[in-house]
């Protein structure tokens, strides 16, 4: 049998691997859930200026997140930008 120290060493460097790997994992984990938390304050706001007809101000909110993969805040800049271009004000070139 080999070196009972090298042994311990190899068994503490396995114990920290893995308490490592499970911070790893929770901390993944939490990141997700805050930016899932993020994205209904983001939409909650969103459907609160539409409902209230501001359409501009709904627009520069969700014009911040055009790169974003949720389809919940994609739709509702599509919903939007149809409206800010349906607004009389709005020029051609913004149109």
């Amino acid at each position: 049998m080999g070196n009972p120290g090298t042994f311990k060493r190899g068994l503490l460097l396995s114990a920290l691997s893995y308490l490592g790997f499970e911070t790893y994992q929770v901390i993944s984990q939490a990141a997700v859930v805050h930016a899932t938390a993020k994205v209904e304050e983001i939409l909650e706001q969103a459907d609160y200026l539409y409902e209230s007809g501001e359409t501009e101000k709904l627009y520069q909110l969700l014009t911040q997140y055009k790169e974003s993969e949720d389809a919940e805040l994609l739709w509702r800049l599509a919903r939007a930008s149809r409206d800010v271009a349906q607004l009389s004000r709005t020029s051609e070139e913004e149109k």
